[in-house]
């Protein structure tokens, strides 16, 4: 049975890398609750077993330790289904074009972003994560940050996810990128015509253009597209967001 990364890849989609969730975050909290839970119960059978001078201060002090023991009882087994559950349900992975993870089960947390609108990757780690070789991975978006939880080596994910976001900033704004599958970005779509049309100007896109490339840019701001190439009102060029590429193609 497919998992929620395989079930999300768009056509043509290949994953680069798979995280994995780590047993050691996600059994920590319980792990540290349960060795609370057996001291205490130590000392309640100890105090148990001796005769105590005076009965109502023992008394009075057994009972503390008895909800204290329940208490812990409770967290350690809510704990441990729930840090069952993430090992299960936690899945991380890089493809040639996102990022792509999920993690919980009733609360599902996931994050979604493209190589493309990605700034940076940080590694969080505590003192435990540092010992255990696990931590989190703050995704840096300008949109708003993304946390992904609990990777075991979460310099490996980060490592993997620089590679291939370093792929998409070689190929990012150009005619090769955004025609990689027959169904590119809206903005190509929509200037491209049906795919009767696209099939020959994907043909001729791949042609580099003998005229300068530095004509009257477009307003700051404008997104990825093809438009009216500055040069030729008969054809189109592609602007990368930034300047006018050496890509053209026929108007349709």
């Amino acid at each position: 049975m497919s998992g929620y990364v395989d079930q999300h890849l768009q056509v043509g989609e290949v994953v680069e890398y798979r995280g994995r969730p780590s047993k050691s975050a996600a059994l920590l909290s319980p792990t540290i609750f349960l060795i609370l839970f057996v001291i205490l119960d130590s000392i309640d059978r100890n105090l148990s077993s001796k005769t105590a001078a005076s009965a109502s201060v023992k008394s009075g002090f057994e009972v503390l330790l008895g909800i204290a023991l329940l208490l812990f009882m409770i967290l350690v087994v809510i704990g441990f289904i729930a840090g069952f559950i993430f090992i299960n349900s936690a899945e991380y992975a890089v493809t040639d074009r996102r990022v792509v993870a999920k993690y919980g089960l009733l609360r599902r947390k996931s994050a979604d972003v493209l190589l493309t609108h990605l700034s940076g990757v940080k590694v969080n780690q505590d003192v435990f994560g540092h010992v255990l070789g696990y931590g989190d991975l703050l995704i840096l978006v300008s949109g708003g940050n993304r946390l992904i939880a609990g990777i075991k080596q979460p310099q490996d994910f980060r490592s993997a996810l620089l590679v291939q976001l370093d792929k998409a900033k070689l190929l990012r704004g150009t005619a090769a990128y955004s025609l990689k599958t027959n169904s590119g970005p809206p903005e190509v779509e929509k200037t491209l015509g049906p795919p009767s049309d696209r099939a020959q100007i994907v043909e001729t896109v791949t042609k580099s253009s003998t005229k300068p490339t530095s004509g009257k840019p477009l307003p700051p701001g404008t997104s990825a597209q093809w438009a009216v190439d500055p040069f030729d009102e008969n054809s189109l060029r592609y602007w990368d967001g930034d300047r006018w590429t050496e890509h053209v193609s026929p108007a349709p």
